[in-house]
């Protein structure tokens, strides 16, 4: 599956990101290998801390 930028999604598979699954966000970018920046999981101070989690697209299904 294939995403854009602005796309909504949830988190399926929350590999290597503890505690995202089921949660919902919005693609922000997408990066050069394919993977997927997901802004809104989680909350702003922790996104400005750690910086927006990646995913593949088969981790992530659309809202």
């Amino acid at each position: 599956m294939s995403f854009n930028v602005g796309d909504h999604v949830v988190v399926v598979d929350e590999g290597n990101n503890r505690w995202t699954k089921g949660k919902t966000g919005k693609v922000v970018f997408v990066q050069t290998d394919g993977s997927l920046l997901v802004d809104g999981l989680s909350s702003g101070f922790m996104d400005a801390l750690t910086g927006w989690p990646a995913y593949r697209p088969e981790q992530l299904r659309p809202v």
